[in-house]
């Protein structure tokens, strides 16, 4: 059986697979971040993000957090 660290490992590596099919390859990728930005984020705080997030925020993702 796996450890909780290998099973978020693992589900880490799914989820950046997917942005990077889904988002970070895509030809209208500019064209999605920004749908995405003023679709997903609150106009009070405009910060250009999307809704799977960035590579940085899967890398600090934890079991604690």
């Amino acid at each position: 059986m796996r450890s909780p660290k290998e099973k978020l490992d693992n589900q880490r590596d799914v989820v950046k697979n997917e942005r990077r099919q889904g988002l970070e390859n895509h030809a209208l990728r500019p064209l999605i971040r920004s749908w995405c930005s003023r679709i997903f984020i609150p106009t009070a705080t405009r910060t250009p993000t999307t809704v799977i997030g960035s590579h940085e925020d899967l890398n600090a993702a934890s079991l604690t957090t």
